[in-house]
């Protein structure tokens, strides 16, 4: 598999998009997920205006011509390709129990929210997460 190509253009948004990155934003960003994935409806619940805002925005003109949905194809395809889907994310599963578990976290708080915003199963490319499940829905 040749490595990920990212074009001259989608890596300067990156490289500006993450400039300001520094371990301690990572870690809060890390934890957020982690209590988002363990305790969904309060997530959705407290986070209702600001996820119908994103996805508006997801849908919009405006956001499918952005760089941030052209990486995200990009990773998209690279994903498929690679075998992450098929193959990486079932071995850290056996490999990692806890990962096995925070894996079906993940699934259950996507089912939530394909629950709170049905519309969202039937948008390609409006959200995607990384699992195997989902990949040919998004």
């Amino acid at each position: 598999m040749p490595p990920l190509a990212i074009p001259e253009e989608l890596q300067a948004f990156l490289d500006e998009s993450t400039k300001n990155f520094n371990t301690e934003n990572i870690e809060e960003m890390i934890e957020d997920t982690r209590q988002a994935v363990a305790d969904p409806e309060k997530f959705f619940a407290e986070n209702k205006d600001i996820m119908e805002q994103y996805l508006a925005y997801r849908r919009s003109d405006e956001y499918k011509n952005s760089p941030a949905y052209k990486l995200q194809i990009l990773l998209k395809e690279f994903h498929q390709a690679s075998g992450y889907y098929d193959i990486f994310i079932p071995a850290m599963k056996r490999l990692s129990p806890a990962y096995a578990e925070y894996y079906k976290q993940l699934e259950a708080a996507n089912k939530k929210f394909l629950t709170l915003y049905p519309e969202v199963a039937q948008q390609l490319n409006l959200i995607h997460l990384d699992f195997p499940a989902l990949k040919n829905n998004f």
